[in-house]
């Protein structure tokens, strides 16, 4: 278990958040820090392979991963789009992280370079898929 590395603290993540965190809540937040981190490597990111910059962009990604996840405990915080109709009394809420699981958007696995920031188009036409009888 000595293996796994976690790309942030618990102060990192207070850092860019502003909170400060009680005890009880750093122990989770400590678990969610590494979770965030595995999910990274399973992904492909190798730490072993990577320079400063990029391991200060995985330390980003992980406190943003983290940061959606404690931001959609609380339901105020968590709701992305929300309508309400006076008659015949409708109301309804989108919310941002229903499941309230760890993620990783496309922009952030394109700052670690797990993806490419452009998808490569070929042409093809109807003159290749003529051929000689």
């Amino acid at each position: 278990m000595s293996d796994l590395v976690c790309f942030a603290t618990v102060d990192d993540l207070s850092a860019r958040t502003g909170q400060t965190y009680s005890t009880d809540e750093e122990e989770r937040i400590e678990t969610l820090l590494l979770d965030a981190s595995v999910m990274l490597v399973e992904r492909g990111f190798d730490p072993s392979e990577t320079d400063e910059y990029r391991l200060a962009a995985a330390k980003t990604v992980v406190c943003n991963m983290v940061a959606r996840k404690l931001g959609s405990d609380g339901l105020a915080d968590s709701i992305s789009q929300q309508t309400m109709t006076a008659g015949p009394y409708s109301e309804t809420y989108t919310f941002a992280n229903a499941g309230e699981a760890l993620y990783v958007t496309r922009r952030e696995l394109q700052s670690l370079h797990l993806i490419g920031g452009f998808r490569e188009v070929q042409a093809h036409t109807w003159a290749d898929e003529v051929r000689p009888w």
